[in-house]
């Protein structure tokens, strides 16, 4: 299965001129991210894209969650995505800085 548009991971979210909007409201746990410490805008778009990959099962993005409670006032959040991307290898060869490892 594949995710075929950014709303199916961010609700009503478009991409004009490669200008990603969210609209206001539509971040898990961040109904306010105008006025929001960064911090839980942050949480906001990491927690609303976790859940919209997990919602949409695809097969080339893999993702992990883990929560912990740091100390009495302190919850903490960990997230891993991994994404698959296939590519015409000669085509996209010719676009990549990469760099020889180092001859030792």
């Amino acid at each position: 299965m594949a995710i075929e548009h950014i709303n199916e991971v961010f609700s009503g979210a478009t991409i004009t001129s490669f200008n990603l909007t969210i609209p206001s409201g539509s971040l898990a746990s961040c109904p306010l991210p105008a006025t929001g410490d960064p911090t839980e805008i942050i949480f906001g778009l990491l927690e609303t894209l976790y859940q919209g990959v997990v919602a949409g099962s695809p097969t080339y993005i893999s993702t992990n969650a883990s929560s912990s409670l740091v100390d009495s006032t302190t919850y903490r959040r960990s997230y891993s995505f991994s994404v698959d991307l296939a590519f015409d290898g000669a085509t996209v060869l010719e676009t990549l800085d990469v760099k020889a490892e180092p001859v030792e």
